[in-house]
């Protein structure tokens, strides 16, 4: 306890305890108390008693049913089930059931469409459309198969796919069909945005990030994508994620997290200095309040503000190597890490007596 705050120890550095509750008052602590359910109570000077729930953290793996505990992608459905990417195949919560089915292959990438069809990506270069893959579209370069590294519907219900060694199409009638622009560097992720700009990040080199208007490519595939290239970006490399948050186009790279203003251009880097566990940003996700949610290799954080907080998925390694996150219709936070599927609720906001 600290006169501004409450600070915790997780056996490897301190964290601010006091920093994930902002509403809450904990100046002048004089003492802190956690019951048996892991409950926290704080009691201040003249602040009141405060009361803090602990999060809620569930594990899934193997053993639970899914196909393997490396969790790649994950997707909600209209009816509120819960898919899921493993490097084995798919997984279905539903309830309290699980109902899995084994490929063999890795699921790389999920997407549900307007029409609340599951679409998934592979690494043997297989779109698969349905639940029980009714239609399977193969995304290849001559004889060579690609990843299929992104999905992104767009706002007329296309279906846009990228690939490891940078093709970039959507599908038509149950093909692909490819722009003819191909970027050297490998495409990784894809995004719309609120004015419906189509933003492709990259797996390696540079430029890291492209852009263009989808309804050009169905009007004429030789249109070429434009490159984004405002300074402090040249540093950026290995998008692995996309995300807008408060007006913000976020990217998180193997080299940071980084912001971009498209208005002005002015770009601004995070990196361990800021307050980040590693440098390597794997996936983002923007919740129902606003706030904006990091998974990195080596844990989860998320932002408000000026300051990011640490979320404490388990003591294990696996378990902090993110890979994907959800925010589904109940509020629930799900977490697809090395170690398996997660699922996170928020301890509910303090009460002070």
């Amino acid at each position: 306890m600290v006169r501004r705050g409450v600070l915790v120890y997780d056996r490897q550095e301190w964290h601010s305890f006091s920093g994930r509750f902002p509403d809450a008052n904990f100046e002048n602590t004089r003492l802190s108390y956690e019951d048996r359910e892991g409950n926290i109570w704080v009691g201040s000077y003249g602040g009141g008693l405060v009361f803090c729930s602990r999060p809620t953290v569930v594990r899934y793996t193997e053993a639970d049913g899914l196909p393997h505990r490396k969790v790649q992608c994950l997707a909600e459905d209209r009816r509120g089930r819960i898919w899921v990417g493993t490097d084995r195949g798919t997984a279905c919560l539903e309830g309290d059931e699980i109902h899995s089915t084994k490929t063999g292959s890795r699921v790389t990438v999920m997407e549900v469409d307007l029409r609340g069809t599951l679409w998934t990506g592979d690494s043997q270069g297989n779109l698969s459309k349905g639940v029980r893959a009714t239609q399977m579209i193969a995304v290849r370069t001559q004889d060579d198969l690609e990843i299929i590294t992104a999905l992104c519907q767009d706002r007329t219900g296309g279906l846009w796919v990228s690939t490891s060694s940078g093709i970039l199409g959507y599908t038509e009638k149950g093909r692909f069909v490819a722009l003819k622009e191909r970027l050297p560097q490998g495409c990784r992720t894809l995004m719309q945005d609120s004015e419906g700009v189509l933003w492709v990040g990259t797996v390696d080199g540079r430029p890291s990030l492209y852009y263009g208007r989808p309804s050009l490519y169905y009007k004429d595939r030789s249109n070429r994508l434009h490159a984004l290239e405002s300074p402090g970006l040249e540093v950026a490399y290995g998008v692995k994620a996309l995300c807008e948050h408060e007006g913000l186009l976020w990217a998180g790279t193997a080299n940071g997290l980084f912001s971009v203003d498209r208005g002005s251009g002015r770009v601004r880097r995070y990196t361990m200095d800021q307050g980040l566990p590693t440098n390597s940003i794997w996936s983002l996700g923007t919740d129902q309040q606003g706030q904006l949610w990091i998974g990195t290799s080596g844990g989860v954080l998320n932002y408000r503000g000026e300051a990011f907080h640490r979320v404490h998925l388990g003591g294990a390694s696996p378990e902090n190597q993110v890979h994907a996150i959800l925010f589904d219709r109940q509020g629930r936070v799900w977490f697809g890490t090395n170690g398996g599927l997660i699922l996170y609720r928020p301890p509910l906001p303090p009460r002070v007596s």
